[in-house]
């Protein structure tokens, strides 16, 4: 018994371990408002829904995965 919970406890940190480090980035390629000035896109986004509402609060563009791994 104590084996199979040791195994699962060790099983668990190093999945969530490794989707913790490997977590995707997502960027937002702007198209409108003040991004048009500078730089226009932005690789910090954690999910594509958050991509997804900054890009619909700053004036258009798309969403695209990050191809950088941490």
């Amino acid at each position: 018994m104590f084996r199979a919970k040791v195994i699962a406890a060790a099983l668990g940190l190093v999945f969530c371990g490794a989707s913790a480090a490997e977590a995707a980035k997502y960027c937002a390629a702007f198209v409108g408002g003040p991004e048009m000035k500078s730089a226009r896109s932005q690789c910090k986004f954690s999910s594509l829904t958050a991509c997804r509402e900054s890009i619909r609060n700053r004036g258009g563009g798309h969403c695209y995965k990050s191809a950088r791994l941490r």
